[in-house]
């Protein structure tokens, strides 16, 4: 066996087109499997990361002819006074915004949500969250309420 270890060394040694594109393929075929194992571990196979994800539900309204799709702030309450089969509703929406002041704007995602977002999916929210009584009380004292929450993730 040592011999064919040392004969195989000596080969890839006298031919080194061979031995790079035999390295090179290797690097890639082992980095792609990585790339498509990370994409399909952090899709598929891991949980989400909030409290109790299997009981979560997405709830949403099929859109009329020529309607668009989503639901009214109206409907929204609605849902969630005569709500009876949930522990809670909340409600989002996703956007695009511009973000200017010091520098150059600068396009960001972002969501609308309601209040009650973070405590219904269980996350753990540093500082006030938005519908706290606290919030609501220091918007007050500076004048206005509180309108963003900035979610900093490690990914």
């Amino acid at each position: 066996m040592t011999k064919d270890l040392l004969h195989s060394i000596r080969s890839l040694i006298r031919h080194p087109a061979f031995t790079a594109v035999a390295v090179i393929t290797l690097m890639l075929a082992i980095g792609v499997n990585t790339t498509i194992f990370s994409v399909v571990n952090a899709v598929l196979l891991k949980a989400l990361p909030f409290r109790d994800p299997q009981q979560l539900v997405s709830v949403a309204q099929a859109p009329g002819d020529g309607g668009l799709p989503g639901i009214a702030a109206y409907q929204y309450l609605a849902w969630k006074d005569r709500n009876t089969s949930f522990d809670d509703l909340a409600a989002f929406t996703d956007n695009n915004f511009n973000l200017t002041g010091i520098g150059e704007p600068e396009r960001i995602s972002c969501a609308q949500v309601t209040a009650n977002l973070f405590t219904t999916l269980g996350e753990l929210a540093l500082g006030m969250t938005i519908g706290s009584s606290l919030g609501i009380l220091a918007g007050l004292l500076l004048g206005r309420m509180p309108l963003a929450a900035i979610i900093l993730r490690d990914n």
